[in-house]
């Protein structure tokens, strides 16, 4: 039986490999092309809840709004914002939400 040896050049690379997240941290492509695929996936996740919602409520439409159809519901606007969000993440810094104080819902 033949046994392998790895060469030493094998482990440089290896040893260099390390720098892999620097590269990727500080390149506006990978993190561009990152957030792409995750808008993908995101978007994916939208067209299936919608998909499963429009199936239930045709075959369901006489018991309403079942508790699994709030969810698919529930699925549909979270995904469907996560992908927004991935695709305008270079403009997220200036979306400035307005806050109310005094109103009476409170969230913690």
């Amino acid at each position: 039986m033949r046994h392998l040896m790895a060469s030493p050049s094998v482990f440089l690379l290896l040893r260099s490999g390390d720098d892999w997240w620097d590269e990727v941290n500080n390149s506006v492509l990978w993190q561009d092309r990152i957030f792409h695929t995750l808008a993908v996936l995101y978007g994916l996740m939208f067209a299936v809840a919608l998909i499963q919602i429009v199936r239930m409520e045709c075959r369901a439409s006489e018991f309403g709004w079942t508790t699994q159809k709030v969810f698919h519901l529930l699925n549909f606007l979270v995904n469907g914002v996560r992908s927004l969000i991935f695709v305008f993440h270079w403009r997220i810094d200036e979306i400035q939400p307005e806050v109310r104080l005094g109103s009476h819902l409170a969230f913690f």
